[in-house]
């Protein structure tokens, strides 16, 4: 069994409401961003989930999808990334999460740039 969990999206050091990064946790590659789960702002008429597997690699057309409420669109989730994951080598997950961390990396370099800047 996969265990996954949902965080709160942060932008600018605050929570956006109704939006969250997946994260999957492996004894492999630990606690590991694979998706977001998010409520689709564009349907005015319903309440619609949109989810989505988010990695630097190629995810099938099947990766995402809308959902009629959070906890429909947790299942689906849950279910498409059982199966993403068993078509997935590790060699694959590896490269995707090295991706992963050098872009997070690159952000991080930026944001300090950023604040330097700033205090200047």
């Amino acid at each position: 069994m996969l265990q996954l969990s949902l965080h709160p999206t942060i932008v600018g050091n605050r929570p956006m409401p109704n939006d969250f990064v997946v994260i999957w946790t492996s004894d492999s590659f630990g606690a590991r961003r694979v998706g977001r789960i998010r409520l689709a702002t564009q349907h005015l008429l319903a309440e619609r989930w949109e989810w989505s597997i988010n990695l630097p690699m190629p995810v099938p057309a099947w990766g995402h999808g809308i959902a009629r409420s959070r906890p429909m669109a947790n299942a689906a989730f849950k279910r498409i990334f059982e199966k993403f994951h068993s078509q997935t080598t590790a060699r694959q997950w590896a490269d995707a999460f090295a991706a992963q961390g050098t872009s997070e990396e690159r952000l991080q370099r930026e944001k300090q740039r950023r604040a330097d800047v700033w205090r200047e």
